[in-house]
């Protein structure tokens, strides 16, 4: 079998092994999120939310050297050097114990801090506290399941890791039914996310010890070089990662302060059905940094330029999509999921979509950052635009209530995508920019063809589909979509629908 079948493969496997996990993710948060709703109440549930947006904000220290450990991986993997490997492991878990030593005193004494900063009643004031607690020692076992799962992806392990966490959902969702119906409410919640965590940490370390037994586990092979090169990477990552933060973490914090707690549950809602289309594009193609660095560190740019097009058009092809479909059905779907309490959330997608899907469209440019070491250019870019999202956030929610968070992440996000990252990431992969851009007007002709009819003929923004109805509704879109993509290729006289071509690497 050829370098190029066994690569396509690899990437097809991995893509649909994320994608199968994700829809048991996903379908496991729609049935549970009613459930919460019900059992904790609007309120109940804005101060969970809230409470996993704090912890949500120490993620930027495990995001940051997870990209690292991802890249250094695959780079020594491609050259054969399997003691720098192993360095690569030993001090990323060294930087983990350190990172522990600061969650514990947080985990104990944040609860009391951000009960006060968010002024919650005196009988609820207790619970906060636990359940805050407990969700910080989650969050510090997630932070070591987090390396395991990084030096696994630099090793392009993503099957196995998948069947894992899907595994964890299952079993946390069971935790948290059980949990719920027996009265332990908050505290219930950040009991399951504990044990669901302990567990998966259980089953990773099981793998690495029969799967990857050249990973060798050994304080000798701690490297202060190696600590030097993963906090240099990180240091890129963790900026990023601060960046997304003020961008989209903070929302719920800033409408929590100046709003109320209902609203925070409302807007919740809104920004998790943009999370769902966001995680589906992410995880299907955050395969594509080990493999870039992989060729970067091989001198195969030619074959990385052909990858990097062909993934730019599916994730194009798939974020419109999904996208057009969204927009077209989203209201009856709130109204089947969620009933008329939470319909202003729609008022919040409407206002965010646009701009996610151009940003995540070009979601392959990002991973080219990440591989070709660029990622500290990436950084200044995100966090000039964070920095101006924070600051608008907080004027328009004062002067339009929480609606005022979306606009200013809508606002800002689109100038970025639309503007900066395009030049940058051309520049990276040494292509013309049209070339770039091209890959993704075909897909966005044919969602605006879709959209624009629907509009007029009253679908949107309307409840006039049942659920099956809808279900129905949403496979016409996809292959109306699907044919006008095709036909508009046509049109420009270009290749057929690359669908399928995506994978074969020669031009």
């Amino acid at each position: 079998m050829s370098n190029n079948q066994t690569t396509k493969d690899s990437l097809m496997t991995s893509a649909i092994s994320n994608w199968a996990a994700l829809i048991i993710q996903t379908l496991i948060g729609l049935v549970l999120t009613p459930f919460l709703i019900k059992s904790l109440g609007n309120n109940g549930y804005g101060s969970w939310v809230a409470i996993v947006s704090v912890w949500g904000y120490f993620g930027i220290l495990t995001t940051g050297l997870g990209s690292s450990i991802i890249r250094y991986i695959s780079k020594y993997r491609a050259l054969g050097e399997e003691e720098n490997l192993n360095q690569v492991v030993n001090s990323s878990f060294f930087i983990m114990v350190l990172f522990t030593l600061i969650l514990i005193p947080v985990s104990y004494w944040g609860g009391m801090i951000f009960a006060a900063f968010f002024e919650i009643a005196a009988d609820s004031y207790l619970d906060f506290n636990k359940a805050f607690f407990y969700l910080g020692l989650a969050t510090v076992i997630m932070f070591y399941v987090s390396n395991f799962k990084s030096v696994a992806h630099g090793y392009e392990r993503f099957k196995e890791l998948n069947i894992m966490e899907s595994i964890h959902h299952i079993i946390k969702a069971m935790l948290v039914y059980f949990l719920l119906i027996n009265g332990f409410g908050l505290i219930g919640l950040a009991y399951a996310n504990l044990l669901s965590f302990l567990f998966f940490l259980i089953m990773i370390v099981w793998y690495f010890g029969s799967r990857l037994p050249d990973i060798k586990f050994k304080t000798r092979a701690i490297s202060k070089k190696m600590l030097g090169l993963l906090m240099s990477y990180s240091s890129g990552t963790l900026l990023i990662s601060f960046a997304n933060i003020l961008r989209f973490n903070l929302d719920n914090l800033i409408i929590a302060k100046l709003v109320n707690m209902e609203m925070v549950a409302i807007y919740s809602i809104g920004a998790a059905l943009i999370n769902y289309i966001s995680q589906f594009i992410i995880i299907g193609f955050n395969i594509l940094m080990p493999r870039f660095t992989h060729l970067i560190s091989s001198k195969n740019d030619a074959e990385m330029r052909i990858l990097f097009l062909k993934s730019l058009f599916i994730s194009s092809f798939l974020t419109v999509m999904m996208s057009t479909v969204s927009v077209i059905v989203v209201d009856d779907f709130l109204q089947w999921w969620l009933k008329k309490e939470f319909i202003q959330s729609a008022t919040i997608f409407y206002i965010l979509i646009f701009s996610f899907t151009i940003s995540l469209a070009s979601f392959p440019g990002i991973t080219l950052f990440y591989a070709k070491n660029k990622h500290m250019i990436f950084a200044k870019i995100t966090l000039g635009e964070a920095v101006i999202n924070f600051a608008l956030s907080i004027v328009l929610v004062l002067k339009v209530g929480f609606i005022g968070a979306a606009i200013a992440t809508a606002v800002t996000l689109l100038f970025n995508k639309l503007i900066v990252q395009p030049y940058y990431v051309s520049q990276l992969a040494n292509i013309k920019m049209m070339d770039y851009l091209n890959q993704m007007i075909t897909p966005f002709m044919a969602g605006i063809f879709i959209i624009i009819p629907a509009y007029f003929l009253g679908m949107i923004g309307t409840y006039v589909w049942e659920f099956w109805e809808m279900v129905v509704l949403i496979v016409v879109i996809i292959l109306i979509y699907y044919f006008l993509t095709w036909l508009l290729l046509r049109i420009l006289k270009s290749s057929n629908l690359p669908l399928i071509q995506f994978w074969n690497f020669r031009k």
